[in-house]
This record gives C-alpha cells, structure tokens and sequence, in this order.
C-alpha cells in the first residue's frame, strides 16, 4: 500500500511529464557463483535463526552440486549473516535475487515513470570483474537500454596499473560503461589510499579513458576526496550515498565534520552528489522492521537524519550537482520504493527549488555526470 504522501509526490513527478533517472542501483542472480555474496545461497536460514526469504531462490542448476557455505564453519556462516544484517539492515534483499522484473516490480507498486538507470557493481570475484560489466550489458538491460544506460563497473585501485588497464579495456568493450567504483568505506581502510602512488597512477588511466569514478567513501575521507578530485579537475568523481557519514542521527559531531568535508568536495566543479544511501550506518532504525511490512512512509523517511543530510548536501552541492539514486536492492531493507523516492522528492519540494531544479535533481544531471545517451524514440515508462 502506498502511502499519501508518495502518491502525492509521484503524482507531481508524472504531471511534469518526465521519467526519473535512478543512477545507483544493484542486480544480483545468487545463483550465479561469480559473485562473491553467492556463497551463501540456499543456506537453510532457519538454522541459524533467521527467517526464509520472502521470494525463495530458484531451484538449483542441475550442475550445482554444492554450495559455497558449506566449506564454511557455522561460526563464519553465522558472522557473515551479522556482518550482513549490521551493514545493511537485513538478509532479506542481499540473499534474494534482484533482476530486471524485480526493479520494474518496485517502479510499478507506485507507478514511478522511469526514463533510465545506471547500474552499479556489486561484488564480483576478483578474476572476472569485466564479466559483471558484460552480464549487465547483455542480460540485465531493456531492450531499449532505458534500464542500464550506464553502467559502473569495478577494478582493484591497488593492483599493477598495466593489469588495471587492460581490465579497463575489457570493461569498455560494452558500450555502457561509463566508469568504475572502488570502495574506500571499508573498515579497515587505508586512510592513505587516495594518496597512494599506484591508486594515483589507475586514476590518471581514468582521465587518460575519459571514465568517471564513482566515490565510495565516509565522511573523515572527504577532504581527502577533495584534493583528489582538485588534482584530477577532467575526472568526473560521483559521490556515493551522501558519504555515509557513521552514526549522523546519534552524534552532531559527526554532522558538523561531515558538512565541513563535502563543503571541501563541492569546491570542485567535477564532482556530483548521489541523493541516496537510507542505511543502518547513518543510525536510522527502518530496518528493524518485519521485512514485509509496509515499512516507513515518504513522510517518516523525510522527517529522518536522512532529510537533514539531504538538505545540507543539495545547499552545499546547488540543485545542478544532486542526483538521486535508490541504492536498490540495498536500501529495500529500510524502505520501498516508492516511499523512498517520494521521500526525497519531498525534501527537496521543502526547499523551494523549481520545476527545473527538480528535473534536473531526478533526472537531467544523472544524464550529464554520467554522459548517458538515451535511445532516440524512446518515452519514459510512464
């Protein structure tokens, strides 16, 4: 059931005659066992006391004799599932399958009219991270490449840069490649990485290809991502999920240092903001609830931590650099769809900006930061 609030939002969207551009969102097949978070596939999930998935995996391949969870110890199986369940607030999205039918399913529960999205890796074994970007070209997309226009794939910053660049070359054999995401948001990051010799020698082959970097990173490495993106000013750099900045609804100060670096990013003009990223990491609470629960409304979401950073980040950025993106299947976890867009449709209405602003927010700067063509002809799904 959708909520007022998002049949409200939706509905001006649609009276402006257009259709969003959703610039991050995932595909996963967790059968497919290139991925790295397949091996927990067909895991009896009462065991470990979890509840089954909602929408079970398909049966097995006849071939597929084993499961990669069963070479684990119930300990690493059970620390995985918690691992999972912290970072992203449930099993539920991460262990199903998310295809093309699935996303139009979520645009269709609230009518959402879609002109175009931009694909974003997720976690491919290292051996084969052009074959992500070839699956996504050739199995994931519409017929009309509306869905998949872009597509950022993955290669290892660190690795040799000779190796790098023909990994790149691979990646751009398919014509919608647009550029790469290496995480830097990882735990036990290297706080130096971004300063790195060999990260810098991969992101001047990036400026050599002319791809774009997708920045996945918290908020104590923004400026650091300033300097970067101040050094390479050719480079379009994308940031994702308006930096996941730790605990922001549980600590101002957290906030304070989160506004003072992306006021440091957005002193350059190569860089754009992701409107995304409703995650457990920021100190929300939606995911707590029974998966398949309506879950929290347009309204809720907007009254949250997550309508503070956004506001901050489109004052700090200007209407012309925000671009939203669902992070879906990821932030399904806290929210549908619908309400989840509606809720940035609506924070962004509170602002005051204008018809133009607004368009270019859901759909237009998506188009230019990720140089998106879209297929002459076609007509958003509306």
């Amino acid at each position: 059931m959708v909520s007022e609030s998002a049949k409200k939002a939706i509905s001006e969207i649609r009276s402006l005659n257009f259709g969003i551009i959703d610039c991050h969102h995932h595909f996963w097949d967790n059968t497919d066992w290139r991925r790295t978070n397949s091996r927990l596939a067909y895991l009896p999930l009462e065991k470990y006391g979890r509840k089954p998935l909602a929408k079970p995996l398909p049966p097995p391949r006849p071939d597929q004799k084993t499961f990669g969870w069963q070479s684990m110890s119930a300990q690493d199986i059970d620390k995985s599932l918690v691992q999972m369940e912290r970072t992203y607030g449930s099993h539920q999205p991460m262990m199903m399958n998310y295809l093309l039918t699935d996303l139009y399913d979520d645009l269709d529960e609230g009518n959402i009219p879609l002109d175009g999205t931009v694909y974003v890796e997720c976690g491919w074994k290292e051996s084969d991270q052009a074959g992500e970007t070839r699956w996504v070209q050739t199995n994931a997309s519409d017929r009309t490449m509306r869905v998949g226009a872009g597509i950022v794939s993955h290669s290892d910053m660190l690795k040799d840069p000779k190796y790098v660049k023909a990994e790149l070359l691979r990646h751009a054999q398919n014509p919608s490649f647009r550029g790469i995401r290496y995480q830097l948001a990882k735990r036990k990051a290297d706080p130096e990485t971004m300063k790195h010799p060999t990260f810098l020698s991969n992101f001047a082959t990036l400026n050599e290809m002319h791809l774009c970097f997708d920045l996945m990173c918290h908020q104590y490495q923004l400026k650091d991502a300033a300097e970067l993106a101040r050094n390479f000013p050719n480079v379009t750099i994308v940031l994702d999920h308006l930096a996941c900045p730790v605990m922001a609804g549980k600590n101002k100060s957290v906030v304070d240092e989160w506004v003072e670096g992306m006021k440091a990013l957005a002193s350059n003009p190569n860089v754009y903001a992701k409107l995304s990223g409703l995650m457990p990491v920021l100190g929300t609470e939606f995911h707590k609830r029974e998966f398949t629960d309506a879950g929290p409304t347009a309204e809720e979401i907007s009254h949250s931590i997550l309508g503070v950073l956004v506001k901050h980040c489109v004052e700090i950025f200007g209407p012309d650099r925000c671009c939203f993106a669902s992070n879906f299947p990821v932030d399904k976890c806290s929210a549908r769809y619908p309400e989840l867009l509606s809720a940035y449709w609506i924070i962004c209405k509170r602002m005051g900006l204008d018809n133009r602003q607004m368009k270019a927010i859901f759909r237009d700067n998506s188009v230019k930061a990720y140089k998106l063509v879209m297929p002459e002809g076609v007509t958003p799904k509306l």
